[in-house]
């Protein structure tokens, strides 16, 4: 029997019929456009090209580029082979690319061409394990795109399958190497509806994609773009000034940012650029709550806020529901079911904190070739059904309202008590001249760990740690008080998310007994 099950490729193919010169994607600030039409047709030509030089079902494409909407055109023009979509992030070094070639087994390797040096150092690094193809030169306007009968798709009926592989997404490896997320194109079509639904997304929004298409955080904003027929603005330029002109010349409605972006959004941007922004969004990493109140007060009640999984998991709070409830993160967003577990494997759920739990339908296969990850990060409940462990700790309200309590693995355990690093670095956040701040534990002798901060804090604000600790540890319970507090005006590290990588600030701790 015929399936009648549709993937996001058939969806684009649709839309090259049903509305051939609206925009799918623009480009800013090189120019660069494609038309639903120019789009498909654009995708169906790489495609060809990509069969001719062998690429097939189940074949893994990696992806090493810039924020350009070549990106895109190559993501789908894998899909649409039955391929497996690879984008990887040019942040890493060699080597690192290397080992992500290796894992992933990709046969072939698109690159920017300003990336060719890192590409062929890390195809060398990963032992010749994929073939390095250039992409098109001058910021995608030197695209060839062949001719087809009446501008449709010229790359042959589409291979993609509803069950099969859809994208290798790596994970940021914030807490550690990072692992391969797989995704089905059944998955990906969840994906996308739910957040259409979520983010109240339709055929006129014209969503501004801040973020390169390596981390999932730009999937869960194109997608359902993609699935709705809205048009796509690809930010170039990654600064707040570039966003704010974009904003204004194509009317953006929507946009997915991190913390840190919009951290810079509230330093240096008119709220007036954006009168026709409907929704901010934030995901990536918590924000702080003072910020999610400043925002409120200078861009209005236009901010949503997600926390979720690469893997599948997501919650989202829209402004309405943040202005009631400002350090919660909403509730499960459609097709998702959460639950809160404790150590001993027990549902707590609505009786405390617990280990964030979930299952739904946009859930991914698996992690790459680790079935031992795999068994690791399932939670089986009373009724034999199979959960993804979250690793994150949060407790849930009456109403199904979450709050992020933190990682598991950063949960600091003083004298037998739970400290939660969250609730002390939203207090931190909340003194005058503090950007930022995290907070992590220190071995100690007696308390098994005791909480340190490192703030990140406005020079101009003249902010001496010994004051700051004092203040903040009157308000904290005796098992939450900080040991100690460093104070620097740069700000902590972190990965392209825009997640504090707490590891390197573990780093610069003392060894015990080298004090």
């Amino acid at each position: 029997m015929l399936g009648t099950e549709l993937t996001l490729v058939d969806v684009l193919e649709a839309h090259a019929r049903t509305m051939p010169h609206a925009f799918a994607l623009r480009g800013h600030p090189s120019g660069a456009e494609r038309t639903w039409r120019q789009l498909a047709t654009g995708v169906g030509s790489l495609a060809r090209d990509l069969r001719r030089r062998g690429v097939g079902p189940g074949d893994v494409i990696a992806c090493l580029t810039r924020n350009r909407i070549w990106a895109f055109e190559a993501i789908l023009a894998t899909m649409r082979l039955g391929g497996v979509a690879a984008p990887l992030s040019p942040l890493l070094t060699p080597d690192m690319l290397g080992r992500l070639l290796s894992d992933s087994g990709a046969k072939l390797l698109l690159v920017d061409p300003p990336l060719s040096p890192l590409a062929e150092a890390a195809a060398q690094a990963a032992g010749g394990a994929a073939v390095v193809a250039a992409g098109p030169q001058d910021d995608d306007r030197a695209i060839v795109v062949a001719a087809a009968p009446n501008g449709e798709g010229s790359g042959g009926p589409s291979a993609a399958r509803p069950e099969a592989p859809c994208s290798l997404i790596y994970s940021s490896g914030a807490t550690g190497a990072p692992k391969g997320i797989v995704h089905s194109h059944r998955a990906r079509m969840a994906l996308a509806a739910s957040l259409a639904l979520g983010f109240r997304l339709g055929p006129s929004s014209v969503t501004a994609l801040a973020t390169p298409p390596f981390t999932n955080g730009t999937w869960m904003t194109w997608l359902p773009s993609l699935l709705v027929g809205a048009a796509c603005i690809v930010l170039e330029d990654p600064k707040p000034d570039a966003f704010e002109a974009a904003a204004k010349v194509y009317g953006a409605t929507h946009v997915f940012m991190v913390p840190t972006q919009y951290q810079a959004l509230l330093a240096r941007c008119d709220p007036g650029s954006f009168a026709l922004m409907e929704a901010f969004i934030s995901a990536g990493a918590p924000m702080p709550g003072i910020m999610k109140q400043t925002f409120r007060q200078r861009f209005g009640a236009r901010l949503f806020e997600l926390w979720g999984l690469t893997e599948g998991l997501g919650v989202v709070i829209s402004p309405q529901e943040m202005k009631d409830r400002p350090f919660s993160v909403g509730r499960p967003a459609g097709g998702c079911v959460l639950r809160l577990i404790d150590e001993d494997g027990q549902d707590v759920t609505g009786q405390g904190v617990g280990e964030i739990v979930g299952r739904s339908t946009s859930m991914m296969d698996g992690y790459w070739k680790r079935p031992d990850l795999d068994a690791a990060a399932t939670w089986v409940d009373e009724h034999g059904a199979r959960y993804l462990r979250s690793g994150d700790f949060g407790e849930m309200d009456a109403d199904g309202y979450l709050r992020i309590r933190g990682r598991k693995k950063e949960m600091i355990i003083s004298g037998g008590l739970n400290v939660y690093p969250v609730d002390i670095e939203d207090l931190l956040c909340r003194e005058p001249g503090v950007i930022a701040a995290a907070v992590i534990g220190q071995p100690h002798d007696k308390w098994g760990e005791t909480p340190v901060a490192f703030v990140y804090a406005s020079p101009e604000a003249g902010i001496k740690a010994a004051d700051l600790q004092e203040r903040v540890n009157r308000a904290l319970a005796k098992h939450q008080r900080l040991a100690a507090l460093h104070v620097q005006t740069h700000d902590l590290p972190r990965n392209a998310l825009g997640k504090v990588l707490k590891h390197k600030l573990a780093e610069l701790l003392p060894v015990p007994g080298d004090e």
